[in-house]
């Protein structure tokens, strides 16, 4: 089964960040926009890397309540 499927992803517009997570990115602006389209239910924010930062991301999505973004290893 293809990832899209799997992730529920198929007919969606998928915004995608795919690496690091680290302190050096500046990813509170792809929560922002996110944050933004929260009203677009054909829109996904794919987030998908590993790093120290990834947990302060994950608290933030969900401190927002933003149902627009997932996360993949």
């Amino acid at each position: 089964m293809p990832r899209a499927a799997q992730w529920r992803l198929a007919n969606r517009f998928i915004v995608g960040y795919s690496g690091n997570l680290g302190r050096a990115h500046e990813l509170g602006i792809l929560l922002d926009a996110a944050d933004r389209l929260r009203h677009r239910l054909e829109i996904v924010f794919l987030i998908i890397g590993e790093s120290n930062q990834k947990e302060n991301l994950q608290a933030e999505v969900t401190r927002r309540g933003l149902a627009n973004v997932l996360f993949k290893p």
